[in-house]
């Protein structure tokens, strides 16, 4: 099965992808990494390029996770807060509540 993940390096805000391409798409501690003003393009791109009734995975460091990263980069970012744009990308949204982590899992209907 593992011939079946490809992994490609690009730019979020512009995925290399035609539309309804992807079955699932998953960021792992990445969101708060990218400018609070390019986010939610970052999120309708993915969208652009989901199947529907796709999923994406978004998992972000909750505060625990950002207060164990924090002891050795201090100046780490807070984790993004994706439940914020679930309104504008009409998506279902699920949100899992991890121990350093937390899931948002976005489904296209």
């Amino acid at each position: 099965m593992g011939h079946l993940i490809e992994f490609k390096n690009f730019r979020a805000e512009n995925l290399p992808f035609g539309d309804g391409f992807c079955d699932a798409i998953f960021m792992l501690g990445s969101l708060h990494h990218i400018d609070e003003q390019h986010r939610a393009q970052v999120l309708q791109e993915c969208i652009r390029v989901l199947k529907i009734e796709g999923v994406l995975c978004v998992f972000e460091p909750n505060q625990r996770g950002v207060e164990i990263i924090r002891q050795k980069n201090p100046s780490h970012p807070d984790g993004a807060e994706p439940a914020n744009y679930a309104p504008a990308l009409n998506l279902k949204l699920t949100k899992r509540n991890g121990e350093f982590f937390d899931a948002f899992i976005f489904q296209k209907i």
